[in-house]
């Protein structure tokens, strides 16, 4: 039977193990209903694809159908997740879900599809029957590029795992509260708005490809100021024969950069990894003389990479972390010096390949943004997007000038239509917020966490997520907030918060997320493996390597430290930036000294003088100082360590994050226990119920040979943070009252 859209064999393919069909017909059961649904809300007829044959057992003499092939064209794929579902030998899950995977990825509709809301969908739609195992559901999402958004038929009480029924005898005990019609007509309802999509994408790909040439009088006008920053780059010979070619231009390079629906590339090519459309977004440039919205210079850009990043399978995004260190190495502090040259120089040593440019205007209450997408390796001007919207939603026009520019990167055709003014909510307003002052706040308190300004930190984001209680973004940093002020409840509640709402974060940071749960209710193993998978996915980001340098470093492992410290300064040097994390320096001074590599402690020290006091770029006056007090007392340079410290606090006397780390120093390094003591007493006065001050003065006590006392606030820390550096230090003190008997 043929599909609604000529090319495909069925409107629908049900993918199922035989196992979870065996026991009472639930499968067979499922389709039956799902196709009275799907009758009662499409008015075509839809085909369904179920076979009940016992396809299982993957063995090396068998081959796919050739028959199978052409029922695997269809418009969507519906895998019946069960607990036996992920089994790499099975048959549904080679030559049915990866075999849809890859085809629909090929075809000319893509496998993730635009629907007539805005929103995105993929035409694979998950209909899940069991609670998975960790594996299977991370080798799910590995499959799929992204978290697993499925529709469930679980019966959930204690004790049982199980899918629902269309008639279950205690429906009111099911813990999901879900009912089956209701879950069936859910998926009826998807399918239909998939097929509307597709139906009317087929109609719009049918039409001859148009490019709109017309350039509006403030993109016009911003790409003139662009280029003039640039220089006289292109003559006026260049500009008059560009503004000819625009529309063979655009082709040319969708062409070469981009598959299209006549030509496609190999499967195995799309396949790798380096195929992705690599890009970075530099902070925009406010011009609108209003500077409470300042915030916006890194709020635009941490919406579009936000947005671009729920898509991992197409865009390698460079991090808005990553961005951010290394604009502050390059002294880049004003983002208007920011011209088509530096932002070609950043994104070359970040190994991106295109990279945008923006500046924001606003004219009463209407905020308009315009990005130049510009070739780094040429500084060519590939294209200029805008969006523009009422001030109290600038959220929606921060997510229409994403979608244009994803739209523009990835499709074959240059859609001319103006896009709605409040499209529907998209996939990162689930992650972020519709409250631009809730958004502000957020911005601000995560400066304040990179300065390790925790107070300020915490006062912030507290505001946000006041303002938006569904703020995903702003709750995962209260959580590391909350654990940096010692405050182990608040971040252990707030963690168990955001934890809910992984599935609607992008991939690198649900792993982020991840490798957070791990260290409150995992072990260091667990934690490592995740850092490892970020590792992977960003294969050239120095932050991953220092986390784990870092992680090893509190597990008192330095040997293993050492090569993923020198893994990240060997990146940053094909970056030809400097370090620029206060930590890189403290812990790899660290590493080096127990494992009695003098000569390159002392490399390293010379390396931090070097960035924080002979040429300090990028940082706060008063906190670099601050920072090189740190370095100093790790390196046992009391003396130089105190004057920086001094310093830093005429400065800047308010940061008590690092106010609190220095004197843990002076008290760990044996450098000076009794004021180290002093510090901490005085940040106890401000603060008694942060548990890493009470750790601190501790083992300043445990410094003192005061075991009984010592031991009696270290197991006060530990039951306010109960992290393994703290039982350390508990251990080290029975240890030495073990020996006193």
């Amino acid at each position: 039977m043929a599909g609604l859209i000529s090319g495909y064999e069925y409107d629908v393919f049900i993918s199922y193990r035989q196992n979870d069909n065996k026991y009472d017909g639930w499968v067979t059961s499922f389709v039956h209903n799902l196709t009275l649904e799907l009758e009662a809300t499409i008015k075509d007829r839809i085909s369904v694809y179920f076979d009940i044959n016992p396809h299982d057992g993957l063995l090396e003499t068998h081959s796919v159908d050739k028959s199978l092939e052409e029922k695997l064209k269809c418009l969507i794929f519906i895998p019946i997740i069960s607990k036996t579902y992920c089994d790499i030998s099975a048959f549904a899950w080679q030559h049915e879900f990866c075999a849809f995977n890859r085809i629909s990825r090929e075809d000319r509709f893509g496998r993730d599809i635009r629907l007539n809301s805005g929103n995105f969908a993929s035409r694979i739609l998950p209909v899940k029957i069991h609670d998975l195992e960790n594996v299977d559901k991370l080798l799910l999402e590995n499959a799929l590029g992204g978290s697993l958004r499925s529709i469930d038929f679980i019966y959930k009480s204690a004790g049982v795992n199980r899918p629902l029924r269309a008639n279950e005898d205690h429906p009111h005990d099911n813990m999901n509260n879900t009912y089956y019609r209701d879950q069936i007509n859910k998926v009826a309802n998807s399918v239909d708005e998939i097929i509307s999509a597709l139906r009317c994408q087929s109609i719009m790909h049918a039409e001859s490809l148009t490019t709109d040439t017309q350039i509006s009088r403030d993109e016009e006008k911003f790409e003139n100021k662009q280029k003039s920053k640039k220089g006289s780059l292109l003559s006026k010979n260049k500009l008059l024969l560009t503004a000819i070619v625009l529309v063979s231009l655009i082709s040319i390079l969708l062409k070469l950069f981009y598959s299209t629906a006549v030509n496609k590339p190999d499967a195995k090519e799309t396949s790798k990894p380096e195929e992705r459309i690599s890009i970075t977004v530099m902070p925009f440039e406010n011009l609108t003389n209003d500077s409470t919205l300042n915030y916006l210079t890194v709020g635009v850009q941490e919406g579009v990479v936000t947005y671009l990043s729920f898509f991992p399978e197409e865009f390698k995004v460079r991090s808005f972390e990553l961005i951010r260190s290394t604009l502050k190495i390059e002294n880049l502090n004003d983002y208007s010096s920011i011209t088509p040259i530096t932002g070609s120089r950043i994104s070359k040593r970040l190994d991106a390949d295109f990279f945008l440019l923006g500046d924001i205007y606003k004219n009463e209450r209407t905020i308009r943004l315009n990005t130049l997408l510009i070739n780094a390796n040429t500084e060519e001007i590939i294209r200029s997007f805008f969006a523009e919207g009422d001030a109290e939603k600038i959220m929606i026009t921060i997510d229409s000038l994403s979608i244009r520019v994803r739209d523009y990167l990835l499709v074959s055709k240059i859609d001319k239509e103006t896009f709605h003014s409040e499209p529907k909510e998209s996939y990162k307003s689930s992650y972020l917020t519709s409250s631009p002052q809730a958004f502000r706040y957020h911005i601000l308190g995560r400066e304040a966490l990179y300065n390790l300004d925790y107070s300020t930190a915490l006062r912030m984001d507290s505001q946000a997520v006041a303002l938006d209680s569904n703020f995903v973004a702003a709750i995962v940093t209260l959580c590391w907030e909350y654990y940096y002020s010692g405050n182990y409840k608040e971040a252990k509640k707030w963690l168990q918060k955001a934890y809910r709402k992984r599935d609607v974060m992008p991939l690198v940071q649900q792993i982020g997320l991840d490798y957070q749960y791990s260290g409150f209710f995992e072990t260091p193993e667990e934690q490592i493996k995740h850092i490892r998978n970020l590792q992977q996915i960003e294969e050239s980001n120095p932050n991953y390597y220092l986390l784990l340098g870092y992680l090893y470093i509190d597990l008192f492992k330095f040997n293993e430290a050492i090569p993923e410290l020198e893994k990240a300064q060997e990146l940053y040097k094909k970056m030809e930036v400097m370090p620029n994390d206060l930590f890189y320096y403290y812990f790899l001074l660290r590493a080096y000294n127990k494992t009695g590599q003098q000569r390159k402690e002392k490399v390293v020290l010379q390396r931090a003088e070097k960035y924080f006091i002979k040429n300090p770029w990028g940082t706060d006056s008063g906190d670099r100082f601050y920072k090189m007090a740190l370095i100093y007392s790790e390196a046992g340079l009391f003396d130089k360590a105190e004057k920086c410290f001094n310093k830093g606090f005429s400065l800047n006397p308010g940061n008590q994050g690092i106010i609190s780390t220095y004197a843990f120093s002076l008290i760990d390094n044996n450098l000076n226990v009794i004021r180290g003591l002093e510090l901490v007493n005085s940040a106890i006065e401000r603060d008694s119920s942060n548990g890493f001050l009470w750790d601190t003065k501790g083992w300043g006590l445990y410094r003192q040979h005061k075991y009984d006392e010592s031991l009696k606030l270290l197991e006060k820390a530990y039951r306010l943070i109960p992290s393994y550096e703290i039982q350390a230090h508990i251990d080290s003190v029975k240890a030495a009252i073990a020996t006193q008997n």
